[in-house]
């Protein structure tokens, strides 16, 4: 959040400050605490995008005091947004508040803003937004090849680090292979399987282009799971995840065949769903 300080040195809201109040409390203070967008309604606002605020705030009290703003809303429950000391005068603040990206279409976000001063005066005021979420897209790590496990090339990975794949050749490359293929000799057959309990939807009508978390997660959520799919063809979409829990996505860019085993790889994108 980007936050910028003005001075005041008038001070007009000084004049009968003892006696005055916030406008969300009518209890006299020595804090007086006004903040602009003034609405009584939630204002609307996409995620991602910045929502500018102008606060104004006298302190009376002799003490310096310090702005709090937190937020609530019924996904991420109450968020700490800010902290700043506000002095024992008269000052603004302008600061940002930015919509956040989160897995349904519509959030309302109650905002406070507070106002406090070690005498124990105190000041609030709320405000909402309603946010429009733009679902942001799901980034692809492409490049992926997984060769014919007789070619002596890798032909397995973990997840962590899908774009480094690695020829099994001992128990414990085994046990660690999230996804790895097993075909017949001729490759006629590629079969993908997991060594550590992953699970697999074939989800080819997945619109994995314009995959985002929530898509992504209803779609495994709804699907039965396996930890073996056989018979892989170019273009079929695999979404992978552990239990109820979807990690990623798959897709087949294409079965490479060849009479030379060397030669016979399939090349996969990915998606993750990782740190989202």
């Amino acid at each position: 959040m980007k936050l910028h300080h003005i001075l005041l040195l008038s001070a007009p809201l000084l004049a009968g400050l003892a006696a005055c109040a916030d406008e969300d409390d009518p209890k006299p203070s020595d804090i007086a605490l006004f903040v602009y967008p003034n609405a009584d309604v939630a204002l609307d606002m996409k995620s991602g995008e910045k929502m500018r605020y102008r606060i104004e705030a006298t302190v009376a009290c002799g003490h310096e005091a310090t702005l709090h703003i937190s937020s609530f809303d019924r996904v991420r429950g109450t968020v700490q947004l800010h902290d700043a000391p506000l002095g024992n005068a008269t000052r603004t603040v302008e600061w940002d508040y930015e919509g956040p990206v989160v897995d349904i279409d519509t959030l309302r976000v109650n905002l406070t803003f507070a106002a406090t001063c070690a005498e124990g005066h105190t000041s609030q005021v709320k405000r909402s937004v309603h946010v429009a979420v733009n679902h942001a897209l799901l980034t692809e790590l492409s490049g992926i090849t997984l060769w014919h496990p007789a070619s002596g090339k890798p032909f397995a990975f973990v997840l962590e680090s899908p774009t480094q794949p690695y020829a099994p050749t001992h128990n414990d490359d085994w046990s660690r292979a999230d996804l790895f293929l097993e075909t017949s000799l001729d490759f006629d057959t590629v079969d993908v399987r997991s060594s550590t309990g992953l699970q697999m939807v074939r989800a080819s009508e997945f619109d994995y282009a314009a995959a985002t978390p929530l898509a992504l997660r209803t779609v495994y959520a709804g699907s039965r799971r396996v930890e073996r799919v056989n018979g892989l063809r170019g273009g079929d979409i695999l979404l992978i995840g552990r239990g109820d829990e979807a990690i990623g996505a798959l897709m087949v860019v294409a079965v490479v065949r060849d009479p030379d085993a060397a030669y016979c790889c399939v090349n996969l994108s990915y998606k993750s769903l990782r740190g989202i």
